[in-house]
């Protein structure tokens, strides 16, 4: 068992501001005020993380760049038409924890749009690396290798000891651009003494013991999803924007609001999710994230591969966070901090 760590002295706040000051210094390099831009693999899934994560993306692209993208697209959007409505200018390909072969569609549309514009610039966004076999790792290296202006950014130090032995590109640390979002109004809820936000997918570290231990002092979710998100309706609409851009430019700027409207949504119900607890526990990176922008106290699990320990041995983390490395450590902190039941 390892022991529980955490940052301590760090105000949330000032915490956040230095992220979002680092963001913007490492994307300095790659945008050039009033250039054409694109931002490939918004999440048009309820995935409240990853829509975060394209929210503090858009909002810094688009500050520093001075206009709105001239083209964006989703993986059911995405016809290799990006060079029709932009012809030069800079690629961005959506940050997350989706790089390598886990999550096999965004990795098939990374590729793809990497191999299809050798003369575009293109730039990935942070993303933690992980790649579970060693063919996707040389597929995916030789498609990189043959890009002249390809940028690797990645959320922690073992991605980048990874791009940086696989992959023939230039590379960096750079936080995760939820940051860019900026310290969250915490909405006035507080119901419950601790919330459990814990990952249900193939990700998760946690076995049920844990589990139902922890549902036995707290309330056990995994992110909600709002109603009528991905409405039938809306990505009808979406597919005709999309059809129309070529003919009026001025309909990505609309395919942008309802992106961001949509974004928004998903935020606005993880604030009021995580809002009603006084302390949070979570293995989901962007529950640490969001939880640090409102100002909660939160105790992080891990997730399957470390993508969380990785993140805070590379940036931090405020006064707010604890870091349990382990199950056994979770668990006894917990206990340690009346939130699981005594033992019988």
């Amino acid at each position: 068992m390892r022991a529980v760590v955490s940052a301590g002295g760090v105000r949330y706040d000032d915490y956040v501001s230095r992220m979002a000051r680092t963001i913007g210094e490492c994307l300095a390099p790659h945008l050039e005020r009033g250039k054409p831009y694109a931002v490939a693999d918004f999440p048009n899934y309820a995935n409240i993380g990853d829509n975060a994560i394209y929210l503090g993306a858009a909002m810094q692209l688009e500050s520093m760049s001075g206009r709105a993208p001239d083209y964006l697209c989703t993986l059911n959007t995405y016809r290799r038409d990006i060079a029709a409505s932009m012809p030069t200018g800079t690629i961005f390909l959506l940050g997350g924890g989706n790089f390598g072969d886990i999550w096999l569609r965004h990795q098939a549309m990374r590729e793809d749009i990497i191999a299809s514009f050798p003369h575009h610039k293109i730039v990935q966004l942070p993303q933690s690396l992980h790649f579970t076999g060693r063919e996707s790792i040389e597929r995916c290296a030789r498609i990189i290798e043959a890009h002249p202006d390809f940028t690797l950014l990645v959320r922690d130090e073992p991605s980048l000891e990874l791009a940086r032995r696989y992959f023939d590109c230039e590379s960096a640390t750079c936080p995760d651009t939820a940051f860019c979002i900026g310290p969250l109004r915490r909405p006035d809820r507080t119901a419950i003494r601790a919330l459990a936000l814990l990952r249900d997918d193939r990700e998760s570290a946690l076995a049920g013991d844990i589990r139902g231990a922890v549902a036995m002092s707290m309330p056990v979710e995994d992110w909600k999803k709002p109603a009528r998100h991905d409405a039938p309706f809306d990505r009808l609409l979406e597919r005709l924007f999309k059809r129309l851009v070529m003919l009026r430019p001025v309909m990505m700027r609309k395919i942008g609001e309802i992106y961001s409207d949509r974004a928004n949504t998903l935020l606005d119900a993880g604030i009021a999710q995580l809002a009603r607890t006084e302390r949070l526990v979570t293995d989901r990176l962007h529950g640490f994230i969001i939880a640090t922008l409102l100002g909660i106290p939160h105790i992080v699990a891990d997730n399957a591969y470390g993508k969380i320990s990785r993140y805070i041995d590379c940036w931090g983390c405020s006064d707010l966070t604890a870091l349990a490395p382990d199950v056994e450590s979770l668990h006894s902190f917990l206990e340690r901090e009346g939130l699981l039941p005594p033992p019988l």
